[in-house]
This record gives structure tokens, C-alpha cells and sequence, in this order.
């Protein structure tokens, strides 16, 4: 075989290899391996190209293996695994996003600004919490990882059907003072309700208990209820006054009342500091009183 044709095998083969090795070596490159954290607080579950890895993993950190060509490798999804706590808001239209008034209503038809807490935890069992993995869609993953929130877990299976609830339970009330004066047995009633909703719906979450935070009605009510018992006050003070001047019809009590202050004021002025009345119901005092008033205290 002549030097040329070897040459020309030897940069054939070289080429070969060239264009077989780089790939490789570019698709080592690509490939890198991954850690994530599960923190405290949370669990979490490897989601593999395949399908949920059956483990539930506990805090620590977690390996997510090679991400291959095309994105493809596993991804940890956290789930929130403390007690929270959700606040049902029913507010007027102004402090909601969407400008809706869902206040709730009395027998009454007046609206009641309301807020009911109600605490939560995640399942304890293996079975439930597989089934939150499962049924729950996560957040949008940032670097392999995405997270499920309990009260995303509530909003999904048992927040439509409890506020409906506590909607029907405030309706029973004749209006706003009445859900008052019964407020320890309505806050019984919406524990009820809620826990009755999370059997009811299989909520795939732990209910401890619930309880109104705030109840407030429309601000019309309460000026109109400023405004009646401004009014009641007005008509009380008329009353009185009108009653004085039928037992005063003279305005002698008056008098005899400027009268011992203006002794009290001429004593203050002499350092005087006893002052001893005999009796100022008598009828010669009574009959020197506006004289005495006006002559700057002359009375013998």
C-alpha cells in the first residue's frame, strides 16, 4: 500500500474519532449533577421523568441526580408540613382585588365585614400526604424545585364550601348585635361547620379550630347608631333642663349657687380658708340674693 493511501486511512480514522468523541464530550458537559434543599419545616418527594419517587423526604439535602439533554431529570417538590393558619376575609368591594362586596348578611339585609381564622396542619400518615403530592399541581419551579402550600391545599378541596358555611350561619342571626351577644355559641357553630366541610370533602389536611377574628357592620349602621344615641343624649339634657326650671321657676337655686361661689372668690382672694354658711335656704338670704350678686357680695 503506498504512503499516500496509509495517510489518507490514518486522517479518515482520525476524523471519525473526532466527530464520535466530541459529542460525547460535549453531552458530558452538558450533563451536571444537582443539589437541593429540603428545609425545616417542609417534606418533600423526588419527581422523576417516570413518575413520584415513593419516598417522603424529610429535611435535609437531597441529591436530584443529572440533568440531561433536553431538561430532562428529576425535580424536588417541597409541601409546607407545619400548622398555618387561613384567614376567610368577607370585606367590602374597596379592599378586595377584584371590587366584589361579599360581605356577609344578617336577617336584617345590613352587611358584616368578617374574618374567621381557621388553623391547619399537614397529615401525619404516608398515604395522605402521597395523595397531596398527587392531586396538587406546585408551584412553578425555580432550579429543580417547586413547592405546595397547605392553604393552596384548602383553597382547592374546602374554601368555596366553608365560606358558604359561615355565610349560612351569620344569616341566622336577626342582625350584627344578636351574632354579639351569641358570639361564643356562633364561633362554636363555624368550628362545626368546618370540620363537618373537611370530612364531608376528604380534605386531605388536619383541622384543628376555628374562630371569628372580627365582625363589623356596614359604617352606615354604626353612624346611625352614633347619630341615635346623640340624639337620645340631646333630648335627656332638654329633660333635665326643662325639669329645672319647673322646680326653679324663679332661678333661685341658680342664684344661691353664684352666690356661694362668689363667697368661695372673696375668700380665695383674703386668704380666707373656712367659710361657715348658716343656711342658705333662709328667706333672708334667698330675698338679698341678687343684690348681693350685683353689689359684689354685700350681704350682712
Amino acid at each position: 500500500m503506498s504512503l499516500f493511501k496509509k495517510r489518507k486511512k490514518l486522517i479518515i480514522g482520525v476524523s471519525i474519532l473526532v466527530l464520535v468523541a466530541v459529542p460525547m464530550l460535549f453531552g458530558i458537559i452538558s450533563c451536571s449533577s444537582s443539589f437541593a434543599n429540603v428545609p425545616a419545616g417542609y417534606m418533600g418527594k423526588l419527581l422523576t421523568p417516570t413518575g413520584w419517587d415513593s419516598r417522603i423526604l424529610e429535611p435535609g439535602q437531597v441529591d436530584l441526580g443529572l440533568l440531561g439533554n433536553g431538561g430532562i431529570g428529576n425535580s424536588l417538590v417541597l409541601l409546607e408540613g407545619t400548622t398555618t393558619t387561613v384567614r376567610e376575609k368577607f370585606q367590602e368591594a374597596a379592599a378586595n382585588i377584584d371590587k366584589v362586596d361579599d360581605r356577609v348578611l344578617t336577617k336584617d339585609g345590613v352587611p358584616l365585614t368578617l374574618t374567621v381564622y381557621i388553623r391547619l396542619t399537614a397529615p401525619a400518615d404516608i398515604q395522605t400526604r402521597n395523595a397531596i403530592f398527587a392531586q396538587m399541581t406546585p408551584n412553578i419551579s425555580k432550579d429543580r424545585v417547586s413547592t405546595i402550600m397547605l392553604q393552596d391545599v384548602y383553597s382547592k378541596f374546602a374554601a368555596m364550601d366553608v365560606r358558604n358555611k359561615i355565610r349560612a350561619i351569620t344569616a341566622s342571626y336577626n342582625d350584627y348585635k344578636s351574632l354579639y351577644a351569641d358570639f361564643y355559641g356562633a364561633n362554636e357553630r363555624i368550628d362545626h361547620a368546618v370540620e363537618t366541610v373537611f370530612k364531608d370533602n376528604d380534605v386531605p389536611l388536619v383541622f384543628q379550630n376555628a374562630g371569628i377574628s372580627n365582625a363589623k357592620p356596614d359604617q352606615k349602621v354604626c353612624d346611625a347608631e352614633n347619630e341615635k344615641v346623640a340624639s337620645q343624649a340631646r333630648a335627656d339634657a332638654m329633660n333635665i333642663m326643662s325639669e329645672a326650671i319647673k322646680a326653679d321657676p324663679n332661678n333661685l337655686i341658680t342664684l344661691k349657687w353664684q352666690y356661694l361661689q362668689k363667697i368661695a372668690e372673696v375668700a380665695a382672694e383674703s386668704g380666707t380658708k373656712i367659710i361657715i354658711i348658716s343656711d342658705t335656704s333662709s328667706p333672708e338670704i334667698t330675698s338679698q340674693l341678687p343684690a348681693a350678686i350685683s353689689a359684689g357680695l354685700s350681704v350682712p
